[in-house]
């Protein structure tokens, strides 16, 4: 594939959020919104994860809940179990 090709793909994915952080012990990531429709982090299924300067690899979202009072999202990740996975995923798009 050439850069051209390669280029558009990447402009292709339409960025839901991004993880600004942990929450708990258990894996959570906090979530900021960058849709206006809640239901990409609220209901389970496949979603696309991102971290800088990587490709984007599959992740099932298993839960998610809107923060009051804070416009982000607590989300669950599938595989994501302990506070440290959930740290290494600081700066990673949805």
């Amino acid at each position: 594939m050439d850069n051209e090709q390669q280029g558009k793909q990447q402009d292709d994915w339409l960025l839901i959020g991004r993880v600004v952080g942990a929450h708990g012990l258990n894996g959570h990531i906090k979530v900021q919104p960058e849709s206006d429709f809640p239901e990409r982090f609220e209901v389970p299924g496949d979603r696309w994860l991102k971290k800088p300067g990587a490709q984007p690899i599959q992740i099932k979202l298993t839960s998610g809940r809107f923060l009051e009072g804070k416009n982000q999202y607590l989300v669950k990740l599938a595989g994501v179990d302990y506070r440290d996975q959930a740290e290494d995923l600081r700066s990673a798009q949805l």
